[in-house]
């Protein structure tokens, strides 16, 4: 090779390093990544819109049941018994000493609600 071509060729591959270099160097900000985000918890089912403040399968005790009955007809629990009432279970509290005497209540197990009256 000539030195006229080696020049050239020179310059030639000098001008190929610098085409190379800039397109490997790029002056440009980078895009950022969109922010990571959580996926979304599944929420819990809810109900129709009929929450009365009790699941279905919540039922009152036998304590409750209880002060129901004496909060509403006072006297004093002789006893308390698992029942059934019109096909709603209840409990039967047995009161004495009453102002109506001794009488029996039924307390709705699922509403806590008084049912039923009964003097004995």
């Amino acid at each position: 090779m000539n030195k006229t071509t080696q020049r050239i060729a020179a310059l030639v591959l000098a001008a190929g390093l610098t085409g190379a270099l800039a397109a490997c160097t790029d002056n440009t900000v980078p895009e950022t990544d969109p922010p990571i985000t959580q996926p979304e918890q599944p929420t819990e089912p809810t109900d129709n819109g009929t929450d009365d403040g009790m699941n279905d399968t919540t039922e009152i005790t036998e304590t409750d049941a209880e002060m129901v009955a004496t909060a509403e007809y006072g006297g004093t629990v002789v006893g308390v018994e698992s029942d059934d009432h019109n096909g709603e279970a209840t409990w039967k509290v047995e009161l004495a000493g009453t102002s109506q005497g001794d009488i029996e209540v039924e307390v709705s197990k699922a509403s806590g609600e008084i049912v039923a009256v009964d003097e004995e």
